[in-house]
């Protein structure tokens, strides 16, 4: 394992800092496919993808998909992990003489959840999920990107800390999340409707503003055909049973504990997956301890 350079490094505090990645492995005598020259992803190294499609999703959100730079190269992850962007700014600054001048860097860094898609031509691909906010910096380089531009990638990283899916270890999973937290949820809900023998029941609670920003909403119903995948959308604003697609559920207003509480007396024996933002994170981790649920059985992505 070769050790980072100053340049893999974005200088932005991410959570996974590729210095402390390389720290945790460099005395791992065994490694997995993650960290092995096998995978196109790079845990310590940013690495060149190519991005070839370009989905448009729900009201504020696309699909990217990207390919390694490297032919016969695969891309490898678990459901639910995700991957780090980075970007870098650079722009001169001149004195008033113009006689000098210096170079600025901004490095910015997101991460973005992988999520099964539909690759066409492109195999050994991944895609990400993105939402596009209005002034966002790094929402203003992604709108600016055209098929063919390299991004530079690196992962894949656990979502969920140590925590990883094992089918049929518990009879069912509360999936709650708001937003684009909905990527991890799709991702690790596939891997369920997959595996045949796998026999995990999911419920899946997802809170939106409006039916337009519900991200992944087709291909969330597409799992709702599995006898064991159901999906609740709880809808704080724009509330119409006309935008309602067929079998979709939807609830009017924010998840609250007794909405948990109704799906969790109809399981038992379970896990409850969380993802949104930190408040959303501690206000449903707070509703599942309410109802009964214990720390050890949920489990907050961030």
């Amino acid at each position: 394992m070769d050790k980072p350079t100053d340049e893999d490094c974005c200088h932005s505090d991410c959570r996974n800092c590729i210095f402390d990645v390389y720290e945790k492995h460099k005395h791992q005598h065994i490694r997995d496919i993650f960290e092995s020259g096998e995978n196109a992803l790079s845990l310590i190294q940013y690495r060149p993808f190519i991005l070839v499609r370009i989905d448009g999703d729900s009201l504020h959100t696309n699909v990217y998909t990207f390919i390694p730079e490297g032919k016969g190269i695969g891309v490898y992850y678990n459901p639910g992990q995700h991957a780090v962007l980075k970007h870098v700014i650079s722009s001169d600054t001149r004195n008033n003489n113009d006689e000098s001048s210096s170079e600025t860097r901004l490095n910015l860094s997101r991460a973005y959840t992988l999520i099964p898609w539909d690759h066409g031509d492109h195999p050994g691909s991944f895609s990400v999920v993105v939402k596009l906010y209005d002034g966002g910096k790094m929402s203003s380089v992604i709108r600016q990107w055209a098929l063919g531009d390299i991004c530079f990638w690196r992962g894949p990283y656990n979502g969920a800390g140590s925590w990883t899916y094992q089918p049929n270890r518990v009879k069912s999973i509360i999936m709650i999340c708001m937003g684009t937290g909905i990527a991890p949820m799709f991702a690790l809900a596939r891997s369920i409707t997959e595996n045949e023998d796998d026999e995990t029941c999911v419920r899946i609670l997802y809170a939106s503003r409006t039916p337009g920003e519900i991200v992944l909403r087709k291909h969330v119903r597409e799992l709702c055909k599995f006898w064991n995948v159901a999906c609740t959308h709880f809808l704080s604003e724009g509330f119409n049973e006309a935008d309602k697609k067929f079998d979709e559920i939807f609830v009017r207003g924010r998840i609250r504990a007794e909405n948990i509480a109704e799906v969790y007396r109809q399981t038992g024996n379970l896990e409850a997956l969380v993802c949104g933002s930190d408040e959303f994170n501690a206000s449903m981790k707070d509703a599942l301890l309410s109802i009964g649920v214990t720390e050890e059985e949920i489990i907050i992505f961030s």
